[in-house]
């Protein structure tokens, strides 16, 4: 795990306002953080990557968030995805 990636899962980890499921760190240097739902509420996939941008800021991590709808049919769990990787200058 890179120092990026255990930043992230500790900020988000401590930020109540995410509500993240599941955050995993990927082998290609990307953290996926999952949070499952049922009825969307008007949520998006990219509504809730953008709530994870906003506590990375907060947190003083600079990194691309990219969200993902991973929706599946009834009695599986559908997730709002964010791959979160980070910034290059």
């Amino acid at each position: 795990m890179t120092p990026f990636q255990k930043q992230v899962k500790q900020a988000l980890a401590s930020q109540s306002n995410v509500c993240s499921d599941h955050v995993t760190a990927s082998k290609d240097g990307t953290v996926v953080a999952k949070r499952a739902y049922f009825y969307t509420h008007g949520t998006t996939a990219e509504s809730w990557a953008g709530k994870v941008a906003a506590e990375l800021v907060t947190a003083g991590i600079s990194a691309h968030v990219c969200g993902q709808d991973a929706w599946a049919a009834w009695p599986k769990t559908s997730y709002f995805v964010a791959v979160i990787s980070e910034k290059t200058a």
